[in-house]
């Protein structure tokens, strides 16, 4: 080998060319010093092995192999199948050294079954169970009525407790019958106020519904005992008011009105200990009270502190190092919101407008929801450079993009004027903070502002007609029951299961298009009303659904089809904070059940209860959905898609959704009329178009 760095033309020649082949077999093991060639060598070498196989094969193979090891037998497995012996192989691992081993390939059988069957509906068991304890609360009329006409002479002690008393009794003598007498005045017990002439009684009241027989006591020391020991009365004597502590007229400052129990610095009076005052006023705030209808007093009083509050949270989540500010208004706005909600009448004491106080509650809920997501914002909202009015962003507005000015923060007049948007812009159209949500595109292209109104008016016009027509024929299918403002079930018990199952299916259906054509009314009034009255631009008004009816899967369809008005106070209070607990999975439910506690709270103002276990099971259940179809896509590569995808979603939807309106059904919903009587677009337009013919 030529030595590193060295020159090799400078040394003699010590070596010789040889070929690749030389090389090759000066190298070969195989190779004999005596000229035998590899292959002479191996041909001899395969026939001295065969020449031993053949007389020592099985000697060999014992030799070499080993015993395979017997297996344990598993407890409560089943015995192998009657094919497992086709299934036996040998195998032998490259890296062992020993023979072959015979394995079997055959699938272990399955575990047994532990699960125990469900009890039959009703068993012997239980049935005699529930006959005890009907026989138990069961009442014998035969025994009352044999026990009401026997005659029970007094006893001696009581005898002396009888009044015998005279009347005059209908003929025939009535079943119930109830004896008035006049009891002792006494300095306790001071005589009641005579009703007021004129007045009436009540139907349902006693002396309307009974026989009373006016008694007069036959002497009065037949009523107390003639040993009975004297009451022996507390002497009575006035209690002196509370004394407060007032400040002196002289001074001024700070010190007036400081003093904690100074009479008239309370809203809410209260007698007594004066550090029990704020207990007092704090329950008067949270214990709901009656309804109250809207007027200027009530609503500048109940529903104006909750929007100023709100609207002021709206400018601090623009400007920076207001974090301490906004967790200190959170509370207020929380309980402004609170108190307007349960306190404000919208429906004016009319049950056929009741849905107006479920409007409030959802308005109030969003506000809560927002305002907790405002305070723990972690950097100022901004808000993205204005588009022009007459340009359509829909084309590229698949989802929002980040278009941040430069400054630094927000000026405050600035964020004055933009928490107007803000609070209402429910989507963040426009708003950095918005960024991921997907938009659906508008399929008529570039609008300007007269062609926008004028195509959103026959929108409003025709989602009108069409939500009063189809409330009509959903309420159509049982005046009686749920059509009524009394509410009831829209499963039919007199109809056998599947043609019941079938009739609230169907009414299930229309009561999602109701739902769907109101909310549809609802937006489309309002983007008339910002575009005509504020001059907003179209752009900022894209279409809140996206065809949720073509949707093939869930997560498709409460992703992005569905509107997505409520995404931002859902990510806040339910899929941050079980998320950060839980993961994806705790996510998903956190923003079902946030949408589950905003449609409680919405039937609760109803009025008539808010059903929480079926309105929670509706969205828990769909979440359930949402997950599944997750599994699924982890397990085979694919996700629910197709038309089977749009079975299955329909399916699960419209399952579910049957207990979810029959609790609408219940409180009324179903019944509650969106138009006036004499005001019903159908009605309208039906007499319009009768009138031309």
């Amino acid at each position: 080998m030529i030595p590193k760095f060295a020159n090799p033309h400078s040394r003699s020649q010590d070596f010789e060319l040889v070929s690749r082949a030389q090389l090759r077999f000066d190298t070969n093991e195989l190779a004999d010093t005596e000229g035998v060639s590899d292959v002479e060598l191996v041909i001899s070498k395969r026939k001295l092995h065969e020449l031993l196989l053949s007389d020592f094969g099985e000697s060999l193979s014992s030799a070499s192999g080993h015993a395979p090891r017997k297996k344990k037998r598993c407890k409560g497995y089943g015995t192998t199948a009657p094919d497992a012996e086709d299934c036996v192989i040998s195998f032998r691992l490259l890296s062992s050294t020993g023979g072959p081993r015979i394995i079997s390939t055959a699938p272990k059988p399955p575990p047994p079954s532990k699960t125990k069957p469900p009890d039959y509906e009703d068993n012997p068991m239980q049935a005699d169970e529930r006959m005890i304890h009907a026989q138990s609360v069961a009442v014998d009329s035969a025994w009352l009525e044999a026990q009401s006409q026997r005659r029970f002479e007094p006893r001696i002690q009581d005898d002396q407790k009888l009044v015998r008393v005279r009347g005059t009794l209908p003929d025939p003598y009535p079943a119930v019958m109830v004896t008035e007498c006049h009891r002792h005045q006494t300095a306790r017990r001071q005589t009641s106020t005579s009703s007021s002439p004129g007045t009436s009684n009540s139907p349902q009241s006693l002396r309307a519904t009974c026989t009373i027989l006016p008694v007069d006591h036959l002497g009065g020391s037949q009523l107390h005992h003639e040993g009975r020991a004297k009451i022996k009365r507390k002497r009575s004597y006035e209690r002196p008011p509370p004394a407060y502590w007032r400040p002196d007229s002289n001074q001024r400052g700070k010190c007036m009105g400081y003093a904690l129990g100074y009479p008239g610095s309370w809203s809410v009076r209260y007698e007594g200990d004066p550090r029990k005052r704020c207990m007092v006023v704090l329950s008067g705030l949270l214990t709901p009270q009656d309804r109250v209808a809207v007027s200027a007093s009530t609503f500048s009083k109940f529903f104006l502190p909750a929007f100023v509050s709100y609207w002021t949270m709206g400018v601090l989540v623009q400007r920076k190092r207001t974090a301490v500010m906004r967790f200190a208004l959170l509370p207020v706005v929380l309980l402004c919101a609170y108190r307007a909600n349960v306190t404000l009448d919208f429906s004016f004491g009319i049950p056929d407008h009741r849905t107006q106080n479920q409007s409030l509650a959802f308005a109030m809920f969003t506000v809560s929801m927002r305002s907790t997501a405002w305070a723990f914002a972690k950097k100022p909202y901004k808000r993205n450079t204005s588009p022009d009015k007459t340009s359509n962003c829909d084309t590229s507005l698949t989802s929002t993009r980040n278009h941040s000015t430069d400054v630094d923060d927000t000026p405050l007049s600035a964020a004055i004027w933009n928490a107007w948007d803000l609070s209402v812009n429910l989507r963040g159209i426009g708003w950095d903070w918005s960024e991921g949500l997907q938009i659906p595109k508008s399929s008529y292209g570039t609008q300007s502002t007269p062609e926008f109104l004028l195509r959103t008016l026959v929108k409003l016009l025709f989602y009108a007609v069409a939500l009063d027509a189809l409330s009509g024929f959903t309420r159509d299918f049982s005046p009686e029951t749920f059509g009524s403002l009394k509410g009831g079930t829209i499963f039919d018990a007199s109809l056998p299961p599947l043609s019941r199952y079938t009739r609230s299916s169907i009414i299930t259906f229309f009561s999602g298009w109701t739902a769907y054509l109101a909310i549809e009314l609802v937006y489309q009034m309002h983007a008339l009303q910002f575009v005509l009255l504020f001059g907003q631009g179209p752009s900022q008004w894209p279409p809140l659904f996206d065809a949720p009816w073509f949707s093939t899967s869930l997560t498709s369809l409460w992703g992005h089809k569905w509107h997505q008005l409520f995404r931002e106070g859902f990510k806040s209070i339910g899929v941050r904070p079980l998320s950060y607990l839980l993961g994806r999975t705790g996510g998903v439910m956190g923003a079902f059940l946030a949408s589950g506690a905003l449609h409680y709270v919405g039937l609760q103002a109803m009025g008539r209860g808010g059903h929480p276990v079926v309105v929670f099971g509706f969205f828990i259940m769909q979440g359930v959905g949402v997950i599944l179809e997750g599994s699924w896509k982890r397990c085979t590569g694919l996700r629910v898609n197709g038309w089977l995808g749009l079975v299955w979603t329909w399916f699960w939807i419209i399952f579910w959704a049957n207990f979810m309106v029959d609790a609408w059904a219940r409180v009324g919903l179903v019944a509650s009329k969106f138009f006036p009587d004499n005001y019903r677009p159908a009605i309208l337009l039906a007499e319009f178009l009768k009138s031309l013919l």
